[in-house]
């Protein structure tokens, strides 16, 4: 007798300044049944804590933790980060053996700063200025930044953080570049969905463009689909009623 087919899994991974909580406005709202889903918790509000898995629980809507091993043991993965979350994902490879059926960037990038070869990005002084100035008042960053995503008041636990955690996941935004890894997976046949925000503050659409759009991938058509969406860089989490269609996105076939 063949083993049943093991479900898909849905691996969520949330940007800098947030945690796995991003994501519960969306899953309260389409009450997802027909995968599993775990969020990667890189611990920014949890000083004792170390990144971490957790599992969404669909009967009490709440979040428990799970052993990482998780995501390699069940089926079909598919990967949904919002903006350096996306890079957290794309990470996972090297230290797992994963195939992604499916990444989704919501409001993700590839490189986060622009550089003399004349690639699109953030202007390095902007980084090099918030990181010296959260050095000093992380807190204020964190408000000015969330003011800056559309989030303001929204984050209640802003004023419990680990700056030491905080501070190096803004630090390694100055030589991120994981094109490598989304290459190899698109190789290896991941679909990918990328999706930028008219109002984005923080992920310009230009920088969206030369991370998924202007890119030399070996993709099949089709493979690469690109969506623009109203809103601004936390707006999955604010307005989680415009994204309803992305559960369409996630019915496949092992």
């Amino acid at each position: 007798m063949s083993k049943p087919t093991p479900p898909a899994t849905l691996v969520l991974a949330h940007g800098w300044a947030f945690d796995h909580r991003f994501f519960t406005p969306w899953l309260k709202h389409t009450k997802p049944t027909h995968f599993e889903v775990i969020a990667l918790n890189q611990a920014y509000f949890q000083a004792n804590s170390t990144p971490h898995f957790l599992k969404w629980c669909p009967g009490t809507e709440t979040w428990l933790p799970c052993a990482e091993s998780l995501v390699h043991e069940r089926g079909p993965l598919v990967g949904m980060g919002h903006s350096l979350g996306f890079s957290k994902l794309l990470a996972l490879q090297p230290k797992q053996t994963l195939h992604w059926h499916t990444l989704i960037s919501l409001n993700g990038f590839t490189h986060f700063l622009a550089d003399a070869g004349q690639r699109a990005g953030v202007p390095p002084l902007v980084l090099k200025r918030m990181v010296r100035k959260a050095s000093v008042n992380m807190a204020e960053v964190l408000a000015d930044f969330h003011t800056q995503c559309g989030a303001a008041g929204t984050v209640q636990h802003e004023n419990d953080h680990c700056d030491e955690r905080l501070l190096a996941d803004l630090q390694s935004m100055e030589h991120l570049n994981c094109s490598t890894a989304l290459k190899t997976a698109i190789e290896q046949g991941t679909q990918l969905h990328s999706i930028t925000c008219t109002e984005d503050r923080i992920v310009p659409a230009e920088l969206s463009a030369a991370c998924f759009q202007n890119h030399a991938f070996a993709a099949t058509p089709g493979q690469l689909v690109h969506h623009v969406q109203e809103g601004q860089h936390a707006d999955f989490m604010t307005h989680p009623a415009r994204y309803t269609w992305l559960i369409d996105q996630l019915h496949f076939s092992p």
